[in-house]
């Protein structure tokens, strides 16, 4: 199954980190915020190598390592503005989730579990 991101879902998240992302340097040719997104999902959504992210479009390795460290920085400083996260269990009733590096039943998927198997 392949997860794609719609075109104005993409730019949204381009403009939100753009300022971060566009390069005032006349060193070497830039790559545009769009590509750095690009390259940088494509990681996360992959894991390919950096060197074969590179190749495909055309980029040193280098260049890819600098790019998903500057993009994960900058997704990552968004976490508190844009995911919303439940405050209790109340509002994902019976769903597991991880603490302590270990799965943990919530009370209502015991209580549920309990009840199904009575």
């Amino acid at each position: 199954m392949r997860y794609r991101f719609s075109k104005p879902v993409f730019q949204e998240i381009v403009n939100l980190i753009r300022p971060a992302l566009e390069s005032n340097t006349y060193r070497e040719i830039p790559v545009s915020p769009e590509d750095q997104v690009l390259i940088a999902t494509r990681f996360y959504a992959t894991g390919s190598f950096q060197k074969l992210i590179g190749d495909y479009i055309n980029v040193s390795t280098a260049t890819v390592c600098r790019i998903i460290e500057r993009v994960s920085e900058q997704l990552a400083g968004l976490r508190r503005d844009v995911i919303d996260m439940p405050k209790d269990e109340t509002q994902f009733p019976g769903v597991m989730y991880v603490s302590s590096h270990r799965e943990v039943k919530s009370e209502n998927y015991i209580e549920t579990e309990r009840a199904i198997s009575q």
